[in-house]
């Protein structure tokens, strides 16, 4: 953001005339920016939640399953499913954001 703007949207200076609507846009898209940053924030947080979660499980499945092809491919659909429900959770957590 402009240094020239930064003083009205921090309150440190009073905009006075015309600069009160610029001052008051320059607050909103910082606020905007501000929110942004937060889902940004929280999509990876999530994301790297999911990553852990995914590699345990596939770490689990294979230990389970040892050298059991059967039981592998058995496993490997139970842990299949859960990667897609897992997806689908995170899509309707990014798509939920309103800015």
């Amino acid at each position: 953001m402009s240094g020239e703007l930064m003083p009205y949207v921090n309150g440190e200076v009073k905009p006075v005339g015309r600069e009160k609507g610029v001052a008051r846009a320059a607050q909103g898209i910082n606020d905007r920016v501000r929110v942004a940053g937060f889902h940004a924030d929280a999509s990876l947080a999530l994301a790297g939640h999911v990553m852990e979660g995914v590699a345990g499980l596939d770490s689990h499945r294979r230990k389970l399953a040892g050298d059991d092809p059967a039981l592998n491919m058995m496993l490997l659909d139970v842990e299949y499913e859960a990667l897609n429900n897992v997806k689908s959770i995170q899509r309707r957590f990014s798509g939920g954001f309103a800015l």
